[in-house]
C-alpha cells in the first residue's frame, strides 16, 4: 500500500494528518473509542473520562449501541487507554476491532492496549458499561416535595400512573405520579395497590435518576410492580410493596438530599 507524503520543511503531510518530525518519520493511524451502555441496566447519559498514554483525557457519555465515539489521529505503535471509575457502574466489555489489534485488557483496573496501524482501518474500542446496583434510594416523601428533582428520569409530577403500570383498578389508574406519591391505604385489593403505587413511583423514580445508585432498574420495577398487580392479591402485593420500600430507604441514603 502506498501512501502520498509530502515533503514540506520540517512538516509532513500523511493523509491529511500532520505530524512534526522528532526522530524518524512517524506515521499516523486513526484510533476510535467508543462507549457503549448496556441495555439490561442502562447508564446513559453519565459521562466517562479516559485517558490515552497518560496524558490525552477525554470524555464521553454512555449511550445505546453503537454508542458515542470519539475518533483522533495517533502515532503508529501501541497506545494505552484507562477508564476512569464511575460510583455505581461496572465495565462490561472491551472490545477491540480489528480483533488482533488487542494487545492486553484489565477489566479490572479498565484498561486496554491496543495497536495502531498505518492502515486505512481504524483501531476501534469499545467500552460497555452498565449500571452496577446500589443501595442508594430516596423515600416517597422526598420525591413528593422535591418534584424538582423528577427532571433528569423523564417522569414529571403529572405522569399517569396508568400510562406505566397495568393491573391498577380504575381508581387508581389515572392518579398523577405525585398523588401516588402522598399515599394512602386501606382494605382489600383497592388499599394494597394504594400501598404499593406510593412505594411503586419512588422506586421507579430512583432507578431512572442518573444520580441514584439504585439496587434496581426501571425496567425491573415495572416488571415486578406489573407482576404483583396481576395476582390481584393482597398478600403478594403488600409484599412487594414492603420489598421496594426498603429499597428507597435503603443503607446508601438519599444522593440528592
Amino acid at each position: 500500500m502506498f501512501y502520498n507524503l509530502i515533503r514540506r520543511t520540517s512538516v509532513w503531510t500523511l493523509l491529511g494528518a500532520t505530524l512534526l518530525l522528532g526522530v524518524g518519520t512517524l506515521s499516523a493511524t486513526t484510533v476510535t473509542i467508543c462507549k457503549v451502555s448496556d441495555p439490561t441496566a442502562p447508564v446513559t447519559g453519565v459521562p466517562f473520562t479516559f485517558t490515552v498514554d497518560g496524558s490525552l483525557t477525554l470524555t464521553l457519555a454512555a449511550a445505546p449501541s453503537p454508542g458515542t465515539c470519539d475518533s483522533r489521529t495517533y502515532t503508529e505503535g501501541n497506545h494505552t487507554i484507562v477508564e476512569e471509575v464511575v460510583t455505581g457502574t461496572e465495565l462490561v466489555s472491551i472490545a477491540v476491532t480489528p480483533p488482533d489489534r488487542l494487545v492486553s485488557f484489565n477489566l479490572t483496573t479498565r484498561t486496554v492496549t491496543v495497536e495502531a496501524l498505518n492502515d486505512p482501518v481504524a483501531t476501534v474500542v469499545t467500552f460497555v458499561n452498565r449500571r452496577q446496583p446500589g443501595a442508594q434510594g430516596c423515600t416517597p416523601g422526598y420525591w413528593k416535595n422535591h418534584t424538582d428533582s423528577f427532571a433528569p428520569t423523564g417522569y414529571t409530577p403529572g405522569t399517569i400512573v396508568g400510562t406505566v403500570f397495568t393491573g391498577l383498578l380504575p381508581s387508581l389508574a389515572t392518579q398523577t405520579f405525585l398523588t401516588a406519591l402522598q399515599g394512602g391505604g386501606g382494605s382489600g385489593e383497592l388499599g394494597a395497590q394504594q400501598i404499593l403505587l406510593r412505594a411503586a413511583v419512588a422506586a421507579l423514580l430512583n432507578a431512572a435518576h442518573p444520580s441514584v445508585s439504585y439496587a434496581l432498574t426501571t425496567a425491573e420495577v415495572t416488571s415486578l410492580v406489573n407482576a404483583a398487580l396481576a395476582t390481584h392479591d393482597r398478600a403478594t402485593i403488600l409484599a412487594l410493596a414492603s420489598r421496594l420500600d426498603a429499597a428507597n430507604n435503603g443503607s446508601g441514603g438519599c444522593p440528592l438530599n
